[in-house]
């Protein structure tokens, strides 16, 4: 087994060959894209990163690891969704990249691994249940099944259109996404820490959007051309991941977030998009769902991690 430790920009540019490899033969989300890590690794320089890859004859696997709070976690913090390791083939590798990891002498912390497909490769950690993902699927509904069964918002919509509001959706852009996050951060805390009043997270939401293949796009519901209600989304693998929602608290009355979200997830599904709402059970996401991903969190102490290699030794010197 091959094993490489990336602790320098330069090293971690030169495992993209090997990353994309690995993401060609097992897909995964947008948040495992190797320009969205290493643009997290420049943005927040400050956290030390020690990036594993291993490599043997049956399987790859590369771990995005930074030292934050003492822990060993993802690159990327809370403006990663989903957290996974990049693997392809069978568990071999994973296995030795969380043994080298060990030696760095530090807990383990992950949050957001996403499905039972992804949180089985961690089984040796014991990943616990931490939340969902609600979504709505085109298998289940379709654009006009899903307005009819909502007419409450459409009804809310329609009220709003009266007033001069209008659904637009445009191409993001750095300039109109740095707009909606200064807005963002001035909303008072609610489901958690209000992130976006790190100056670094909106710098970094500008360089997501420029990406060459980037397919970042605004809904905004808008009123004489200024928004009063905003949706920043990502088309990946045939999904449409709503990411943030904002609205103008002057207009709350009128409830123009659920009335975008009800819009936006009706063209959506009029494009045969699936509509991902993302991390989290708010019940304005539980109103339209149609089902929920269930995301796991991986946390082990550092004698933990290192009991692995002791595991893995063992087991082969019984196999032997």
């Amino acid at each position: 087994m091959r094993i490489t430790v990336a602790r320098s920009v330069a090293e971690v540019e030169a495992l993209r060959p090997l990353w994309e490899r690995t993401l060609s033969e097992s897909p995964a989300t947008m948040f495992q894209d190797f320009d969205w890590n290493l643009l997290a690794l420049r943005t927040f320089a400050d956290q030390p990163f020690c990036f594993v890859a291993a490599e043997g004859g049956s399987s790859i696997a590369i771990l995005p690891l930074v030292v934050h709070d003492g822990k060993l976690t993802f690159a990327g913090g809370p403006l990663f969704d989903y957290r996974d390791a990049i693997c392809a083939g069978d568990s071999s590798a994973l296995e030795a990249a969380l043994e080298s990891a060990a030696s760095f002498g530090l807990p383990l912390s992950i949050a957001g691994v996403r499905g039972r497909e992804s949180a089985e490769k961690w089984s040796r950690l014991l990943p616990q249940a931490w939340t969902a993902a609600p979504f709505v699927s085109t298998k289940q509904l379709t654009a006009e099944a899903f307005a009819a069964k909502h007419a409450r918002s459409r009804r809310a919509l329609k009220r709003l259109n009266e007033v001069g509001a209008q659904v637009r959706k445009v191409k993001g852009s750095a300039k109109a996404v740095e707009r909606i996050y200064r807005e963002k951060a001035k909303e008072p805390s609610g489901w958690g820490a209000n992130i976006f009043r790190d100056e670094r997270r909106i710098e970094f939401m500008r360089g997501a959007v420029t990406r060459p293949n980037s397919r970042c796009e605004l809904f905004l519901l808008e009123v004489a051309e200024q928004p009063i209600a905003a949706l920043v989304t990502f088309v990946d693998h045939g999904v449409r991941r709503f990411y943030t929602t904002w609205m103008d608290s002057a207009w709350s009355k009128h409830s123009p977030g659920i009335a975008l979200l009800f819009e936006a997830t009706r063209l959506t599904l009029e494009e045969g998009l699936d509509c991902d709402y993302m991390t989290g059970e708010q019940p304005y996401k539980l109103r339209f769902a149609t089902g929920s991903e269930p995301l796991y969190k991986v946390e082990v102490g550092a004698s933990q991690l290192s009991a692995l290699k002791r595991e893995t030794e063992e087991i082969e010197l019984k196999a032997a």
